[in-house]
């Protein structure tokens, strides 16, 4: 009789990456031909250079210092008599006694290193351990972190990391999407990266894009309007300029829930209810927002929460702020408080909200207590026709860059952006932005 059981098992396994391809490539190359190699490399990617080492030239009394602080001879032979058990404090297991260790250790490269002393790989599992994640989430976690390489990119496919753990346990595509968006918010920044690396490699080798990216059948004009018009975009070219109409985004989600986030904040803040009052709210948007995440319920990672009207309603109301961390926050999709109240969201497309009125909100909110009030918002905060003011943009700045840079350096960036008309470079504000 069959019976299911679940068993854990541990394993070695060696993974041919392009890297330990083109090493083992490079070591059997005679020194002419290795050299040939790196001039050619140098010539077909931009990104490299060559590192000059400045030799350093010993004055006469530092040779005849040098010569005297020399190790005598007689004293080395005797030093290579006396056998020293030494313990690695990284390693797991000591060497027994009469062992030698090898001197590979030596020849590895410099790696990352914290205050505390770990390398990269243990800094980044124990933000892991540390995280509010459950104990098969972290196991997910700490796959995806053995398959970084020293500088922290990703060099294994999602579809390898979900093979290695699915010998174990069963494991979706999703939940490792999920956790490695996840790991990706790590310190420090640029973990996990993986489609820009390609992007730039493939790009390198001569891949290019579709040439109807834009106007064609799926191109970007047609996921965002009905009715397309390419001529638009090429129309008073050089005489009006697109930037002068820019959006500043107030919250951290799509642009679509913009201004329905604005306008249950606007409710709350003139009639004073909270998310236990709430029996329903009805959300009229155009049916382009409605198709965007108007029926996204149930975020299962970091882009669907934010395209989720529903839910960004609903942490609106329990959290009193639309922060990015709760966005981020895994337990925060599945926290039942956050899901009940995001059903109560009721979204319809309003015949109304076309072309000019694209972005436009209706609407109305249901109390516990029998009352209703309704509110109207043509266009969304920050939008050309609904700007905000300087100070509410260096407010949302200062909150948003206050995670990695210190308020001096923030007052600095202001101050110099402030003055970017006068400014002869911009790459002077490339250190101001500098961890």
């Amino acid at each position: 009789m069959l019976k299911p059981a679940l068993q854990l098992r541990l394993g070695q396994q060696l993974t041919m990456t392009p890297q330990l391809q083109q090493a083992i490539k490079l070591l059997q190359l005679p020194v002419l031909e290795l050299q040939a190699q790196v001039q050619l490399a140098l010539e077909s990617n931009v990104m490299l250079e060559v590192e000059d080492e400045e030799s350093q030239e010993l004055t006469p009394l530092e040779q005849e210092q040098a010569v005297d602080q020399a190790p005598d001879a007689d004293e080395g032979t005797r030093e290579e008599e006396v056998s020293v058990e030494m313990v690695d404090p990284w390693d797991d297991t000591s060497i027994p006694a009469g062992e030698k260790r090898t001197n590979d250790d030596d020849d590895r490269p410099l790696e990352f290193a914290d205050e505390a002393e770990r390398d990269l790989h243990q800094h980044l599992i124990w933000q892991l351990e540390t995280s509010p994640l459950d104990p098969r989430q972290v196991w997910i976690g700490e796959a995806i972190i053995d398959a970084l390489n020293d500088d922290g990119y990703l060099t294994e496919s999602l579809a390898d990391i979900l093979a290695s753990l699915t010998t174990d346990l069963p494991v979706t595509m999703d939940e490792v999407e999920q956790i490695l968006a996840y790991v990706q918010t790590f310190d420090p920044a640029g973990i996990g990266a993986r489609s820009g690396i390609q992007s730039a490699m493939l790009a390198q080798l001569g891949l290019t894009g579709p040439p109807t990216i834009i106007e064609g059948k799926r191109g970007f004009l047609k996921v965002f309007a009905d009715l397309v018009e390419p001529e638009e975009i090429t129309r008073d070219l050089g005489r009006e300029f697109k930037i002068m109409r820019i959006w500043f985004k107030l919250y951290p989600c799509v642009a679509t829930v913009q201004g329905v986030i604005y306008t249950l904040t606007k409710l709350i803040e003139e009639h004073r209810f909270g998310a236990d009052d709430v029996e329903e709210i009805r959300v009229g948007i155009s049916e382009t927002s409605l198709s965007h995440g108007g029926a996204i319920y149930e975020p299962h990672d970091v882009a669907s929460a934010q395209f989720s009207l529903p839910f960004s309603l609903a942490i609106r109301l329990l959290k009193n702020d639309n922060d990015l961390s709760f966005y981020m926050d895994p337990k925060l999709w599945t926290d039942p408080r956050v899901l009940a109240l995001a059903k109560k969201v009721k979204s319809y497309a309003d015949p109304n909200a076309k072309k000019d009125q694209n972005y436009n909100t209706t609407m109305e909110v249901k109390l516990t207590n029998g009352k209703t009030y309704k509110a109207f918002e043509p266009y969304p905060p920050g939008s050309p026709l609904n700007m905000v003011s300087r100070d509410v943009l260096r407010a949302k700045f200062r909150k948003m860059a206050r995670t990695v840079l210190t308020d001096e350096r923030i007052d600095r960036l202001i101050e110099a952006v402030d003055r970017l008309e006068i400014c002869n470079d911009a790459a002077q504000l490339i250190p101001l932005l500098v961890k």
